[in-house]
C-alpha cells in the first residue's frame, strides 16, 4: 500500500513512474499494489495512478480538520460528490472507498493571543466523543443537512469546544450512497476508533433492515478516567448503549439519531492519591 499525500504537482510524473515500476516488480512475484489518494486533489492524475495498480483507495473524509474551521468530518452530499467525481477517472473495479469512523474536537481560538498550553484541536475516537458528550451533559445532535453527529461544550477553563465525528450511522449512509454508484468495496479509517456496531452492517449495508442492527451499541475499548493518582477504583463495568433511528423514506438514508444511553460511558475509573 502506497500512501504519499503531500507533494507538489511537479512531483506527479515521478510518482506515477514509481507506481509503474513497483507494480511491474510486484506483479512479477504474484503480489499486488494498492495506492491511497486524497479526494478531488487537482494535482493528482487519477487515471494515470489507477492504470498500473490493483486498487485505488480514496480517502473520503476530512472535509474539515484540525487547525481549520470546525465542521462535518464528511457531510453526506460532500461524500457523494467526491465519489461521483472519482468514478469519472478511476475504474469502478479498482475503486475502494475508504470511510471514516472517528472525530475531531476543535477548541475555539481566543480573539487575541494564543491558546494556553494543553488546549488544542485534537482527534477523538467515536467512544471518546460519546464520553465527552456525557461528561459535558450535552446531547449529541445529528445534523439534518450534513447527516453527521456533533455537539458543543465548554471546558473547565471556559473554552468552547465543537466536536464532529463519524459513527456507524454515517458509515451505513455512506456505503448505501456508494452502492448506488456501483461501488461495492470499502475500507475503514481507523480500526480501534470505530463505533463497533459498524461490524453488524459492514458486509450487508444494502439490506433493508440493516439500520435495525445499529440500535444496540456495544462498548469500545476506551475508559472514562477521572482524577489522578496511583489507586484505581472501578465504578462500573462496560455496558451496551441504545439509540433510536429515523429514516428518510425517499432517500433510504438515516436522518435522525438519538441516544438513550451511551455504550461503555458508564464505565469509568477514578484515581486518588
Amino acid at each position: 500500500m502506497i500512501d504519499f499525500e503531500s507533494f507538489p504537482k511537479q512531483g506527479q510524473p515521478g510518482y506515477v513512474a514509481l507506481l509503474n515500476e513497483l507494480a511491474s516488480d510486484l506483479h512479477a512475484k504474484g503480489m499486488k499494489l494498492y495506492v491511497s489518494v486524497q479526494v478531488r486533489n487537482e494535482d493528482f492524475d487519477y487515471a494515470a495512478i489507477s492504470s498500473p495498480v490493483d486498487g485505488v483507495v480514496i480517502m473520503n473524509y476530512d472535509e474539515h480538520f484540525p487547525g481549520g474551521t470546525p465542521g462535518p468530518v464528511a457531510s453526506q452530499d460532500w461524500f457523494l460528490d467526491n465519489l461521483e467525481s472519482a468514478v469519472k477517472e478511476i475504474p469502478k473495479e479498482k475503486l475502494i472507498c475508504a470511510i471514516g469512523n472517528y472525530g475531531y474536537d476543535w477548541v475555539e481560538k481566543p480573539k487575541k493571543g494564543k491558546l494556553p498550553l494543553g488546549e488544542a484541536d485534537k482527534s477523538v475516537s467515536v467512544q471518546e466523543a460519546w464520553i465527552g458528550s456525557r461528561d459535558a451533559e450535552e446531547d449529541v445532535d445529528f445534523d439534518g443537512d450534513a447527516l453527521n453527529p456533533h455537539f458543543s461544550y465548554r471546558d473547565d477553563d471556559n473554552f468552547r469546544h465543537d466536536v464532529w465525528f463519524l459513527d456507524a450511522v454515517t458509515a451505513l449512509n455512506e456505503m448505501r450512497a456508494a452502492q448506488t454508484l456501483g461501488i461495492q468495496t470499502f475500507a475503514l479509517w481507523r480500526l480501534g476508533a470505530e463505533d463497533r456496531s459498524l461490524w453488524r452492517v459492514w458486509d450487508m449495508p444494502g439490506e433493508a433492515n440493516a439500520s435495525d442492527r445499529l440500535k444496540d451499541v456495544p462498548p469500545g475499548q476506551d475508559v472514562d478516567m477521572e482524577g489522578d493518582g496511583e489507586i484505581l477504583h472501578i465504578e462500573a463495568r462496560p455496558a451496551d448503549g441504545e439509540r433510536t433511528l429515523t429514516t428518510d423514506k425517499q432517500t433510504g438514508l438515516i436522518d435522525g439519531e438519538e441516544f438513550k444511553s451511551f455504550a461503555g460511558a458508564v464505565s469509568r475509573g477514578a484515581l486518588w492519591r
